[in-house]
């Protein structure tokens, strides 16, 4: 069964940062990462580890702030 996902992400440009945070419905939470990845672009082996992706979007940098299980 599917359940909703809130993936919450900074993108940071040197001192400059914008947040952001996308819904999604994945199975799991690695499921809903994969599924972020796939929409954004993302290629998967750019995650470093489970703590501390963070992945290259042109000339800024972006990383996971939180990943949680909406009701």
């Amino acid at each position: 069964m599917k359940k909703t996902f809130e993936i919450e992400y900074k993108l940071r440009y040197g001192e400059t940062e914008d947040w952001g945070s996308v819904c999604l419905k994945a199975s799991n939470k690695h499921a809903a990462i994969e599924s972020f990845a796939t929409k954004k672009k993302i290629h998967t082996n750019e995650f470093k580890s489970y703590k501390d992706w963070f992945w290259d979007e042109g000339v800024w940098c972006g990383f996971f702030k939180q990943i949680k299980l909406l009701k």
